[in-house]
């Protein structure tokens, strides 16, 4: 089953329903009060959310919010290709995730396949 993020605008607020494809997820979470902190909010569960689950999943919110995420995780489509992955946890400072989220960003990449993009170039 595809993953959902949704965001809806209540009142002054923003709050976030999100399901992952083991039923995993919340609903009515808050999202902050402006459109920035909901984009940061719906960027964040899509990742965590969406880009784990090989069916893909897709973001659903109010235009003003949607403009904020990049577009790239907005519609996450499935990886299914029967490769099988490895993963690794790797800990970092909040500054060298922020740097490698921002290179991430700027390649147009998630930020698993840029840091596996960048070992499979070190090989």
């Amino acid at each position: 089953m595809r993953s959902t993020v949704i965001i809806e605008h209540k009142g002054n607020v923003y709050r976030a329903t999100v399901s992952g494809k083991f039923g995993g997820g919340y609903s009515n979470g808050a999202a902050g009060e402006t459109p920035e902190q909901a984009a940061a909010i719906a960027a964040r569960e899509m990742v965590k959310y969406v880009q784990s689950n090989p069916e893909g999943g897709s973001l659903i919110a109010p235009p003003e919010v949607l403009a904020l995420v990049p577009e790239h995780l907005r519609e996450i489509d499935g990886g299914a290709s029967g490769r099988r992955e490895k993963w690794i946890q790797v800990r970092v400072s909040a500054d060298e995730a922020d740097n490698i989220a921002a290179c991430a960003v700027s390649a147009g990449k998630s930020v698993s396949e840029y840091v596996r993009d960048r070992a499979l170039r070190r090989r």
